[in-house]
C-alpha cells in the first residue's frame, strides 16, 4: 500500500495527566483529539468492566480518562460499562451514539493490520469527526493520527465485511 501522509500534529499544553492533539492540516475535514495517558497494570478478570473501567461520557466530553463506579454502571450491546456520576450515565442513554467508539472499540490499526479483532483503551483514544477511536497502543493512534481519513474508511469497509 502507498507511504501514508504526514498530518501535523500540535501537542495541547494542557493537563499533564493527558496528551491531546489536534489536527492542524487546513484540508482536512475535520479535527481530531487525542487522549492518552500511562496506566499501571490492572485486573484483567473477565467480570471487569469495558474499557477498564473507565467512564467513555468523561472521556469524549471532558477529554479526561476518570475511573467509573459500580454504583453507576449498565448494559449496552452486552458489555458492562461503569459511569463516573449518575449524570454521565444519564448523558450516555440519553445519546449513545455519541460516546459509544467506534467499531464497537476494535482497534482499527490491529484490525488493518494483523486482520485481528482486539479491544482499544481510553488511554489511547483519538475524537476524529465527532466520533471517539480506540487504539491498542500509543503506536497505533500515532499511525491512524497520519492519516485518519483513509484509515476509518479503510477500517470501516473490512469490519462490515468481517460481519457478513
Amino acid at each position: 500500500s502507498p507511504p501514508r501522509k504526514q498530518v501535523p500534529v500540535e501537542p495541547y499544553r494542557g493537563r499533564s495527566d493527558q496528551n491531546v492533539a489536534q489536527n492542524t492540516n487546513p484540508d482536512s475535514e475535520s479535527f481530531f483529539r487525542t487522549i492518552s495517558r500511562e496506566r499501571g497494570s490492572r485486573d484483567t478478570a473477565d467480570s471487569s468492566p469495558s474499557f477498564e473501567g473507565l467512564c467513555v461520557v468523561s472521556a469524549v466530553d471532558n477529554r479526561e480518562l476518570v475511573r467509573g463506579s459500580a454504583s453507576h454502571q449498565m448494559k449496552y450491546k452486552g458489555r458492562t460499562l461503569y459511569f463516573s456520576s449518575a449524570e454521565n450515565k444519564d448523558r450516555f442513554r440519553e445519546s449513545p451514539a455519541i460516546y459509544w467508539p467506534m467499531l464497537d472499540g476494535l482497534c482499527p490499526m490491529t484490525l488493518l493490520v494483523d486482520e485481528e479483532q482486539v479491544e482499544g483503551k481510553l488511554e489511547f483514544a483519538a475524537i476524529y469527526r465527532k466520533r471517539i477511536w480506540l487504539f491498542t497502543s500509543s503506536a497505533a493512534m500515532q499511525e491512524f493520527l497520519q492519516d485518519p481519513g483513509d484509515v476509518a474508511e479503510e477500517a470501516l469497509q473490512l469490519a462490515e465485511e468481517l460481519q457478513r
